[in-house]
């Protein structure tokens, strides 16, 4: 495999069956966005989130499933699981990422967290980050994802606040002031 440098990225060649190569294509088309996009999607999905599924515990939940769950949870019990869990598993992710000061890759691995919730819009403007969550499940649900990014900005020292909390939807600010930033590489795994 021959690399061309360019900058922050590199132009290789790679084999793919045809048959994966025609599948993604015809995604990318379907979403509108650039097979290259769509390339290099899968891969930061693969290397911020899936090559840590073992050893983290991810495992796979339907829609409906989330929502039997969440119709059951009352407030108290979903915030304290959000916050529980936003405030250890990105600083898990974070550690084994080996993300260290980055402060793109912080944001790297924030939107992949977010695309874990449902669709995401990403609105950035002079390094503030804008997310727009939609998804299918409650307004429970929203309530957990909402206390999670509140959470996981808390931990890593983030200006986190929350815009909307809605049945299928949530917005969250991320804004661009890393305070204290070296602490990431002191993360406590539980």
């Amino acid at each position: 495999m021959q690399a061309r440098n360019n900058n922050s990225s590199i132009t290789f060649s790679c084999r793919m069956k045809k048959d994966l190569y025609a599948s993604l294509l015809n995604e990318s088309q379907k979403r509108q966005v650039s097979f290259n996009s769509m390339i290099n999607n899968i891969a930061k999905k693969y290397d911020t989130w899936d090559k840590f599924g073992d050893d983290i515990g991810f495992i796979p939940l339907s829609n409906i499933a989330l929502t039997q769950i969440f119709d059951i949870l009352d407030e108290k019990n979903i915030t304290s699981i959000a916050r529980y869990v936003g405030e250890t598993i990105p600083k898990e992710m974070a550690t084994m990422s080996h993300i260290g000061d980055d402060y793109e890759g912080l944001f790297d691995l924030v939107e992949v967290i977010a695309n874990k919730f449902g669709t995401v819009s990403i609105l950035k403007k002079n390094g503030d980050f804008s997310f727009t969550i939609r998804h299918k499940v409650n307004k429970n649900f929203s309530l957990y994802i909402s206390e999670f990014f509140l959470a996981m900005g808390k931990s890593f020292k983030l200006e986190t606040n929350v815009d909307l909390v809605e049945k299928n939807i949530v917005i969250i600010n991320l804004e661009n002031k890393l305070y204290d930033y070296g602490n990431i590489k002191n993360l406590k795994l539980r």
